[in-house]
């Protein structure tokens, strides 16, 4: 294929580049450019928007990289400098197009993930950003290695690709010291003949075997960490269409620009896609963990998984809807609690049943505290005071937790009268000591003076059974409000 010899120098010094560029990715959301097993249904929806047990592909990855961003130093979760920018290139016909248009749009700083957005997977952030790093160190010593691909060796793993089967091997011939890609093709008649001759022009010889490694047992993840010079590439050559066929093809074949490929082997254990999340190996990727705004979907026997009912169903309502969801955080928690589950996951997963079951963060709060005091109580303990340090211990342990879907007023007076609705109903040994637990949760930032003064006050006209509690908290009370009255 014809193309031009020479590309565009990237729009910023590279240094310049390098000491203020962002992590950033570029997730190609139509790759029904490509060719896919899913036509003609693809014709009128992208695969990226099929759903995969009830959520669309989509929000898989980019759950991943959302976690991850609120795990690292990028951001935290109270700050997060995490942002998903939606392009639509018009008129592009392909993923060559819609790279130029990208390019044109100047957007990217630096090296940058690319990812076709239909591949699922349990690659971590971190794994890629240590891919990252090794290619950035690779293009100080080499400056025509632009691009990084990730594999995976089907020999050593059980993998189901997007788009392969084992009728689509692919034929890579690899440097097996530098890791070099040295060729990439399909499978097909004229693979061996036309390996020899693009290994030849190049001065390799396939019976050497220090020069060339050839596999035919490699998939490709579709994720690479590529240099800006990826997109001038594009920008330059309209011939580059489809960044396999024509655009890793056409840089192997190329003997004048000179620009080098890599490919990283992925050696943890590697799952894939859908049959990987539907047995629970990709968590907290899992179909009972929603977060598109989808109806809820349990794990029952046997690997079997169902939708809840939701309003307007035959057998829904609200309080139907409460009590699930009520459940569901509980037994969130409990993972946290007993599974060692990281909290930030956590966190993902409880506002993941807030969308699917349509519930607010004042829910969120509720259903969390009620879940931790809940537990706090039936840890053992043999009296009062054995019982108060088992909840201060459980709030001092998960206060942050709490604490995200603690932050408006209105939340924190929901975690007052949650828990004066267990002291009533459900763990009365609490109704004793509510007052001392109501002092923790304002000692540990979870509630304000605001809030328990506005509590008290909603109580003015109470029946008795409510005013007790106010009366019993009424020294905190008093003292509050006495410091609010020195501040104003």
């Amino acid at each position: 294929m014809a193309k031009k010899k020479q590309t565009r120098p990237a729009k910023k010094d590279a240094d310049d580049q390098e000491s203020q560029s962002p992590l950033q990715a570029i997730f190609l959301a139509n790759t029904t450019f490509e060719e896919n097993n899913f036509q003609p249904i693809t014709k009128e929806r992208p695969k990226v928007l099929l759903p995969l047990v009830n959520t669309p592909m989509i929000d898989y990855s980019l759950l991943q990289i959302t976690d991850y961003i609120a795990k690292s130093d990028w951001s935290s979760l109270h700050n997060p400098k995490f942002t998903v920018k939606t392009i639509a290139p018009r008129g592009s016909v392909s993923a060559g197009d819609a790279l130029r248009f990208i390019y044109e749009l100047d957007v990217i700083r630096g090296d940058f993930i690319l990812i076709s957005a239909d591949t699922v997977t349990n690659i971590n952030m971190p794994s890629l950003e240590k891919v990252l790093q090794e290619h950035k160190q690779r293009k100080e010593t080499d400056n025509n290695a632009i691009m990084t691909m990730l594999v995976i060796n089907k020999s050593k793993h059980q993998t189901t690709l997007p788009g392969n089967n084992d009728d689509d091997q692919l034929v890579m011939a690899i440097h097996p010291n530098t890791k070099e890609l040295l060729y990439f093709d399909e499978a097909d008649a004229d693979s061996n003949a036309a390996m020899v001759s693009t290994l030849g022009n190049k001065g390799l010889l396939l019976d050497n075997p220090d020069a060339v490694q050839v596999n035919n047992d490699i998939e490709d993840c579709y994720i690479d960490v590529c240099s800006p010079e990826v997109l001038s590439l594009f920008a330059d050559n309209f011939d580059y269409q489809q960044l396999r066929r024509d655009f890793v093809k056409g840089l192997l074949e190329d003997d004048v620009m000179g620009y080098k490929i890599f490919i990283h082997e992925i050696q943890s254990n590697y799952a894939a896609i859908s049959k990987d999340i539907m047995q629970r190996s990709t968590y907290p990727l899992v179909p009972d963990i929603q977060f598109s705004g989808k109806p809820p979907i349990k794990l029952e026997s046997q690997g079997i998984y169902k939708g809840s009912k939701r309003d307007g169903e035959t057998s829904g309502s609200d309080s139907e809807a409460e009590e699930d969801f009520d459940t569901e955080v509980e037994a969130t928690f409990l993972r946290l609690v007993h599974e060692g589950v990281d909290q930030e996951n956590t966190i993902i997963e409880v506002t993941s049943l807030r969308l699917a079951f349509n519930m607010e963060s004042t829910d969120c709060a509720r259903a969390l505290f009620w879940s931790m005091m809940k537990f706090a109580y039936e840890t053992p303990y043999g009296t009062k005071d054995e019982l108060h340090r088992n909840a201060v211990r459980v709030i001092t342990t998960w206060r942050d937790l709490l604490r995200h879907y603690v932050t408006s007023t209105d939340e924190q007076i929901e975690i007052i009268a949650t828990f004066q609705e267990m002291c009533s109903e459900l763990t009365k040994d609490f109704a004793a000591i509510f007052h001392k637990i109501l002092h923790v949760l304002y000692e540990k930032d979870i509630v304000t003076e605001k809030a328990i003064l506005l509590w008290a006050s909603e109580k003015e006209g109470a029946d008795a059974s409510d005013k007790i509690f106010v009366n019993q908290s009424q020294s905190l009370i008093q003292w509050l409000k006495e410091a609010e009255e020195e501040e104003d």
